[in-house]
């Protein structure tokens, strides 16, 4: 009967040592569980800045290309405002000149 008492105090203790190994390992994934959880949502917190920075970066494009077309339409009239002035002060000149 001693040595049927050996192995089931032997069972025993392998069964409790497992048991410790089972919970640590709940314990884990609990922990693992909870880690993910927050992974996800800094996910979505940053899908979420993703999608507002390109809806900003679309917006942005779109006044910056209305800006450029205004700028190059300022640009032409400015060119045009030095051709008829350099025309104007020619005229000015002969006009002088025949006056003379």
């Amino acid at each position: 009967m001693d040595n049927i008492e050996k192995i089931l105090h032997q069972i025993l203790e392998n069964q409790v040592k497992m048991q410790s190994k089972i919970e640590k390992i709940e314990a884990k994934l609990e922990e693992l569980k909870t880690n993910q959880e927050r992974i996800e949502k800094k996910v979505d917190v940053i899908s979420n800045q993703v999608a507002d920075l390109t809806e900003f970066k679309v917006t942005t494009t779109e006044k910056l290309d209305k800006l450029t077309d205004k700028v190059n339409k300022i640009s032409k009239t400015i060119t045009f405002i030095k051709h008829k002035e350099l025309q104007n002060e020619e005229d000015i000149f002969y006009l002088k000149e025949n006056l003379s």
